[in-house]
């Protein structure tokens, strides 16, 4: 651990004895207090810019699908509107509803059970 590592300041924090049980059962056995109360707070970053990022990616997906349908409704109204138009026109929507579901998992997965941040914890 190189100087700049080092950890000198202290910081004492009051719990009642169902808190101090609560945090003590949240984090494994083996683990270190002050590693895992640095690594739950900090954490918050890091699920932040993930949740930006599966956002944008959701986006991203959701304008793609949005190009196919809008070109398939232009054949529509152009009056050239085929089986396979419409084939793909399912195959879009079921796509929509896949992305959604696993992403709806997704952010219940990682960011479900506490792993918010704490404004949303409350």
């Amino acid at each position: 651990m190189t100087q700049k590592d080092k950890r000198y300041e202290y910081l004492h924090v009051r719990l009642t004895k169902e808190e101090k049980e609560q945090l003590y059962k949240k984090k494994s056995s083996n683990q270190n207090m002050s590693k895992w109360v640095r690594d739950f707070l900090f954490q918050e970053e890091y699920l932040d810019r993930q949740l930006e990022k599966d956002v944008y990616e959701l986006a991203y997906q959701i304008r793609k699908i949005g190009t196919n349908l809008n070109q398939i409704a232009a054949r529509m109204n152009m009056g050239i509107y085929t089986m396979r138009d419409k084939e793909k026109l399912f195959q879009e929507i079921e796509k929509i509803q896949m992305l959604l579901k696993i992403y709806l998992q997704e952010l219940k997965d990682n960011y479900g059970n506490n792993k918010a941040s704490p404004s949303k914890r409350e």
